[in-house]
């Protein structure tokens, strides 16, 4: 299935649809105003989308400036949230496709970190550790 499966930057055509697969993946309707609510307020996004052979939307995923400030300065990074996959194509590798394309593109701007609130057996495949092993905290 993965060689049907294409990632790209999203454009403002995929909106619509980007809110409806947020809208049928998660409870409510948190995680699509939050994609709203960004993009109307921050320049410095990457999101991406998972798109099919025949140009269905079908993944997507989000990356935003985020900072954490400590007593030694201030870290400048980004945030991962949210990530998304049609439930009919859950399970076939393409969240990982839509993290791993998505943390190879935020890695070109150098951030001193990648964040993400998510589930803890999820995540360490990616190169994620708890943020309070760092002393980071929300």
């Amino acid at each position: 299935m993965l060689n049907n499966i294409s990632i790209r930057p999203e454009e403002p055509e995929d909106y619509l649809a980007i809110r409806q697969l947020l809208l049928d993946t998660f409870d409510g309707d948190t995680e699509a105003d939050l994609v709203d609510n960004l993009r109307s307020n921050c320049r410095d996004l990457t999101s991406l989308v998972a798109c099919t052979d025949d140009d269905a939307l079908v993944g997507f995923v989000m990356f935003s400036p985020a900072i954490i400030e400590r007593q030694q300065g201030t870290l400048h990074g980004c945030g991962l949230a949210p990530v998304a996959v049609h439930v009919d194509y859950q399970n076939q590798g393409i969240g990982s496709m839509l993290i791993e394309t998505g943390i190879a593109f935020a890695k070109q701007y150098d951030p001193a970190f990648v964040l993400v609130l998510g589930h803890p057996n999820y995540y360490p495949k990616f190169g994620f550790k708890r943020a309070d092993d760092f002393g980071v905290d929300c």
